[in-house]
């Protein structure tokens, strides 16, 4: 198969896995607290993502001082996802997931500002046109005709703030740790301290495991899991199979929030405001042409 099908294959799988993932959490969160529904979908995740040993059985060395990086990477996975969330069960899915899909550009930054990559006028630019796109989403212009005040901003705004901030400090550092082989495995070890980690907000906070709704709901938290490792096992695969066509890998995965905005128009009946809607195109234009740049 040659590099440009596999990176259309791999790009594709990341659009409908996440975008549907999205989706899936938002009926689920109508049902069940943030935490559970995080809590259930990883535990499923860590079943799910051995799979990918199928692909590469290659196992990494194992060392202290990875293990300790992989718990502070998890606290910083689980809070960001806790955050985006809270974001799904408060917002409409139609906007939390374009503008939550914005922390691209805080990684862009971050990763000149701390490892030196470049960031020419151009994709300055692009930048600067997924903010914009972000700031369109964020109210609805109709309800500002008698003045602007901060509740008009978008509902869920307010939580996907520090999972932006989480999510681009965490991924450059997160890449630069996983450039090595077997670097699934300490995926999966990522996955089970974060289900350490959300039991024990669980606990601590005297919460319960909500065993009885989860069953009831065990369908889509599974589809939650099921289309999160279809989007990472896709392009994962393909970043290791054609490794010269990212580009195009990251342009086409990055429309998973229309996929996630499709479902959400017709089987939740979302509707948004014109500019709102202008404002989402925007924001996928920013981020599809961005690798290219």
């Amino acid at each position: 198969m040659d590099p440009l099908t596999i990176a259309i294959i791999g790009g594709t799988a990341f659009a409908f896995g996440y975008g549907s993932s999205d989706f899936c959490a938002k009926k689920t969160l109508d049902r069940i607290s943030d935490l559970n529904t995080l809590f259930y979908m990883q535990v499923i995740g860590i079943f799910l993502l051995p799979l990918y040993f199928l692909i590469d059985p290659t196992l990494p060395e194992i060392k202290i001082e990875s293990i300790a990086m992989t718990a502070v990477f998890a606290i910083m996975y689980a809070s960001a996802n806790l955050f985006l969330f809270k974001a799904f069960s408060t917002g409409k899915v139609s906007l939390v997931s374009p503008i939550a899909s914005s922390y691209v550009v805080g990684v862009a930054i971050v990763s000149f500002l701390a490892f030196g990559e470049s960031l020419s006028g151009a994709k300055a630019m692009f930048i600067a046109l997924v903010v914009i796109g972000v700031v369109l989403t964020s109210f609805d212009l109709k309800q500002l005709r008698n003045g602007f005040q901060i509740g008009d901003l978008g509902s869920g705004l307010k939580y996907l703030i520090p999972n932006f901030l989480i999510l681009s400090f965490m991924y450059p550092l997160l890449d630069q740790f996983l450039d090595v082989d077997g670097w699934v495995f300490w995926l999966i070890i990522m996955r089970i301290f974060i289900v350490i980690f959300l039991a024990g907000i669980i606990l601590v906070n005297r919460g319960k495991f909500i065993v009885k709704q989860a069953g009831q709901m065990k369908t889509w938290i599974f589809a939650i899991a099921l289309f999160e490792v279809i989007g990472f096992l896709g392009s994962s695969w393909a970043y290791s199979e054609s490794s010269d066509m990212t580009s195009v890998i990251v342009a086409i995965g990055g429309l998973f929030p229309l996929v996630a905005g499709v479902l959400a128009h017709l089987f939740l009946k979302e509707r948004l405001a014109t500019n709102q809607y202008f404002g989402a195109l925007v924001i996928l234009g920013g981020l599809t042409l961005l690798p290219f740049i």
